[in-house]
């Protein structure tokens, strides 16, 4: 997916979450995901996912930050 198509579908962002996977291992990432409609469309690290999101003037959470 483009940076592009992302901005444009991306309806919620989620960061310094967990994602947790449906598949028999039931796999978990540490990470930030974009949302768009009921699918995630992207996911990886918290920064990555806010610029290529189109909300760049978005600030991420540091460590230690509630």
């Amino acid at each position: 997916m483009t940076d592009e198509t992302l901005a444009a579908v991306c309806d919620i962002l989620i960061c310094s979450g967990y994602l947790i996977t449906m598949d028999a291992q039931r796999s978990v990432y540490a990470c930030g995901a974009a949302i768009g409609g009921n699918a995630i469309v992207a996911a990886g690290r918290d920064a990555d996912i806010v610029a290529r999101s189109g909300h760049a003037g978005l600030s991420t959470p540091k460590a230690g930050d509630p």
